[in-house]
C-alpha cells in the first residue's frame, strides 16, 4: 500500500487544527526540560539533539512544509531550527549518538537536504562520516549499541547516507561488531548489555546486566537496523543471519500472554512490558514486519500481524499508557498501528491507530504544557510527574508528527529515526 490518510472528516479536522497549534507553540521553540543545576554547554546541547531539541522540531517542521508547501512558514522555521542544531553541533563537543548527538544533527540535516526544505552539498557530512568510521572501528566493540545511544542509531544515520564510501564503511563497521559481541544461544541471538553500561536506577533491576527486549535499548532495534543493513546490499549474509538469529531469539522470550517482557538476564525480574514504543508489543510487532517486508520474510510478516493483533486488543485502562508522547504514550502507539495498517492493509490496525489517536486528543487540556500537552517523564529524581517537552520522543513536537501524518498521503520518512520504517 501506499501511504493513505487514516482520518477523515470530523477527526481529521480536529487532527490538523491540532497540529496547527503545535507549529505554533513551536514556532518560538521552548527550551527541552534539564536537570536542575545542569551546566550551560548541557542545556545548549541538550536544546540542539534530535530527540528532544531543535533538529528534532527541524524535522517536524520539514515534514510539514511537504504536506503544505504554501505555508511558507514553515520551511523558515525548519530552516532556522536546523541551523541553531548545525551551528551547535560544530562549535561543542557532542556525543556520536543518534537521538543526543551529531549523528543525529547529520540525520536531520541530511533528511531536510532530501526533502529540498534546506539546500546543502555532500561536503556537509563528510566530517560526521570520518568521525563516525573512526569511532566504529574498535574491535572487541566497547560501548553501548542500542538505538538511543549506540552502534544501532548511528546505523540509521549511516543507512541514509549508504550510497557514500564513508557512510557504507560504517555500515560494514557496525555487522562486524554486533558479530563479534552477539551471544549464541539455544533459541537464536542477542546481545548483553554489560553492567557497567548501565545506569544505577536500571542496575537496581538488573546488577548484572541484561538482554533488553525493546526497540530503544535492545534487540529489537538491532534486528531493524541488520534488515536495513542488509537490504541495502551491504555485508548480507552476515547481516541477515544475525537478523534471523534475533527473531528466533525475540520469539522464544515471548511470554504466555502474548506481550514481551522488558528484560531478562541474571537475578532479573521478568515482568510483562507495558504497551508503548520503547517496549512490548506494538514496536516488536512493527519492527518484525517491517524487517520481513525488507528481506523477504512472510514468516516474519505473519509472526509481526499476530504479535499487533494481540496489541491491538489490549484495553486503554491495561495499557500502562498515561500521556500522548511517541516514546511511552498514546501517539506512539497510534502511528505504529497505522504503520502496521498501512504496511499490511488489516483493518484491525486501522481501528487500533483511531481509537488512539482520539485518546491523543484526550490527554490535550487547553492552556496548559506545549500546545496543551505535557509529557509524563519516568526518569527518577524529576522535580514533578508530568513535564513541558517540545522535542520528538517525548514531547509536542512528535505528537504533531503523528497527528500530522494521519491526516496526509504524504509518507512519514520521519519515522526512521524510531525505526518503525527503515
Amino acid at each position: 500500500m501506499t501511504w493513505q490518510p487514516l482520518l477523515t472528516d470530523e477527526s481529521r479536522s480536529v487532527a490538523l487544527d491540532v497540529v496547527r497549534d503545535v507549529a505554533a507553540a513551536l514556532a518560538d521553540p521552548p527550551s527541552c526540560w534539564v536537570p536542575p543545576g545542569a551546566k550551560e554547554q548541557y542545556i545548549r546541547m541538550a536544546n540542539a539533539t534530535l530527540g528532544g531539541g531543535h533538529a528534532g522540531m527541524a524535522v517536524l517542521f520539514g515534514y510539514l512544509a511537504l504536506i503544505d508547501p504554501s505555508e511558507s512558514s514553515y520551511r523558515a522555521a525548519a530552516r532556522s531550527l536546523i541551523g541553531d542544531s548545525v551551528r551547535v553541533a560544530q562549535s561543542d563537543v557532542m556525543g556520536p549518538s543518534l537521538f543526543s548527538g551529531f549523528a543525529g544533527v547529520g540525520w536531520a540535516l541530511c533528511k531536510l537536504s532530501g526533502w529540498e526544505v534546506v539546500a546543502c552539498d555532500d561536503s556537509a557530512f563528510d566530517a560526521i562520516d570520518d568521525a563516525l568510521a573512526i569511532y566504529l572501528d574498535r574491535d572487541p566493540w566497547p560501548f553501548q549499541f542500542d538505538l538511543i545511544t549506540g552502534m544501532a542509531g548511528m546505523a540509521v544515520y549511516a543507512l541514509n547516507r549508504r550510497s557514500h564510501p564513508l557512510a557504507s564503511r560504517c555500515l560494514q563497521l557496525i555487522v562486524r561488531n554486533l558479530e563479534s559481541c552477539a551471544v549464541e544461544t539455544p533459541d537464536g541471538i542477542s546481545w548483553f548489555t554489560r553492567a557497567d553500561l548501565l545506569p544505577p536506577d536500571v542496575l537496581r533491576t538488573a546488577p548484572h546486566g541484561y538482554y533488553n527486549l525493546g526497540i530503544a535499548h535492545g534487540v529489537p532495534g538491532i534486528l531493524s537496523v541488520l534488515a536495513g543493513i542488509a537490504g541495502a546490499g551491504i555485508e548480507v549474509d552476515r547481516a541477515a543471519r544475525l537478523a534471523d538469529g534475533a527473531v528466533r531469539w525475540l520469539m522464544a522470550s515471548q511470554l504466555e500472554s502474548g506481550n514481551f517482557p522488558f528484560m531478562t538476564g541474571p537475578e532479573v525480574q521478568v515482568r510483562p512490558a507495558r504497551l508503548a514504543w520503547c517496549y512490548g508489543a506494538p514496536g516488536i510487532a512493527t519492527v518484525l514486519h517491517d524487517a520481513g517486508t525488507l528481506l523477504d520474510r512472510p514468516d516474519w510478516r505473519a509472526m509481526a500481524i499476530g504479535i499487533g493483533a494481540w496489541a491491538a486488543e489490549v484495553p486503554a485502562a491495561q495499557s500502562g499508557v498515561v500521556d500522548a508522547g511517541i516514546c511511552h504514550g498514546a501517539a506512539g502507539l497510534a502511528h505504529m498501528f497505522n504503520r502496521l495498517y498501512q504496511s499490511s492493509g488489516d483493518e484491525r490496525f486501522a481501528d487500533a491507530a483511531r481509537g488512539w489517536f482520539a485518546r491523543v486528543l484526550q490527554y490535550r487540556s487547553e492552556g496548559e504544557g506545549i500546545a496543551g500537552f505535557r509529557a509524563w517523564n519516568p526518569e527518577p529524581n524529576t522535580p514533578e510527574p508530568y513535564l513541558d517537552e517540545p522535542g520528538l520522543i517525548l514531547g509536542t513536537a512528535g505528537i504533531g508528527a503523528a497527528l500530522a501524518a494521519a491526516c496526509t498521503d504524504v509518507a512519514p520518512e520521519w519515522d526512521r529515526m524510531f525505526l518503525m520504517s527503515i
